[in-house]
């Protein structure tokens, strides 16, 4: 997990400026838009949960890779 915002926040998560993101992991922000703006923000990230995603003059690119992101489990029964 890269960036976790909770459900309950619906505030805006913005990455901007001359600033990057280049890393393996999830923006997690599920209720609420991710912006990038700025000159050429770029983000370079495996997985992106948003209610919205608004890149304006940023670069996103997202690169999934099973094997870097969070792969969830079915449990074994139980008697």
């Amino acid at each position: 997990m890269l960036i976790w915002q909770d459900n309950a926040c619906t505030g805006s998560l913005s990455i901007g400026g001359n600033g990057a993101i280049n890393s393996t992991g999830t923006i997690y922000a599920p209720t609420a838009s991710v912006t990038g703006n700025g000159n050429n923000a770029v983000v370079n990230v495996s997985q992106v949960v948003a209610k919205r995603i608004d890149t304006q003059n940023a670069d996103f690119t997202v690169t999934y890779s099973s094997a870097a992101t969070y792969q969830g489990y079915i449990p074994a029964l139980v008697e």
